[in-house]
């Protein structure tokens, strides 16, 4: 592998080629195991390499992200690496795929927001803020592994706590939680009727049937990607 590490333009190469051969986000971790020859692993020189790993995503990042010829862009969330189609291409691609559009409600979205800002969180504290019974609402984001059960919280009973997971972040295009945007703006957001938001939820379950069934005007479509605007919702 020390081919790849004399040469950055042979590395950015390198490093494109395993992610987008990787049918799932590929860790920094993962990279730094296949780049780095293991002489160098605990060595002051394996720093030097993964900044120059590090170096090397952010060339593809110029390339993908900020050139309008292509149309794919380096994401990255949580730590992990993956090629995503750009938004403005999302018509035509659910029309080549014929991807099923799948819906959420206001009601949904609400709760995954109040699971993002206040986790770990148990349920009798996510109806305490939105003041209606939650767990089918919990039921559809685990199903759509968007929140994870992260234990039991050490009170009476062991209730148990949610979080976010990394797809959480993928779909909604945050490299990390740091990036959800002020509390305080949510309040806008949710005033917003008939908001149209596009998240790639490919391979999930059906949408839960317990949740909002007269709350139409408030659904929200899922697509591919978000929109510029779009991907900070949460």
């Amino acid at each position: 592998m020390t081919e790849y590490l004399s040469d950055i333009n042979e590395l950015q190469s390198a490093v494109e080629a395993i992610i987008f051969t990787s049918g799932e986000p590929v860790p920094y971790s993962k990279l730094y195991e296949i780049l780095i020859a293991k002489q160098f692993v605990g060595q002051q020189d394996s720093l030097l390499i993964k900044k120059k790993i590090k170096e090397a995503v952010g060339f593809i990042k110029i390339e993908f992200n900020e050139k309008r010829s292509h149309g794919i862009y380096l994401s990255e969330n949580g730590g992990y690496l993956s090629f995503k189609t750009k938004a403005e291409h999302y018509m035509v691609i659910s029309d080549f795929l014929a991807v099923k559009l799948q819906k959420f409600t206001k009601v949904q979205l609400e709760t995954l927001a109040v699971i993002a800002y206040k986790q770990p969180v148990i349920r009798s504290e996510i109806e305490q803020i939105r003041g209606v019974d939650s767990s089918n609402v919990i039921r559809f984001l685990l199903d759509k592994n968007l929140i994870r059960i992260a234990g039991k919280k050490d009170v009476i009973g062991k209730p148990l706590m949610y979080k976010t997971t990394n797809f959480f972040l993928e779909m909604f295009n945050l490299r990390s939680l740091d990036e959800l945007p002020a509390e305080k703006d949510m309040n806008d957001l949710f005033a917003l009727n008939n908001e149209h938001i596009n998240i790639n939820l490919d391979n999930c379950n059906d949408n839960d049937k317990g949740d909002d069934k007269n709350n139409e005007n408030n659904e929200y479509i899922a697509g591919k990607n978000l929109t510029e605007n779009q991907r900070h919702l949460f």
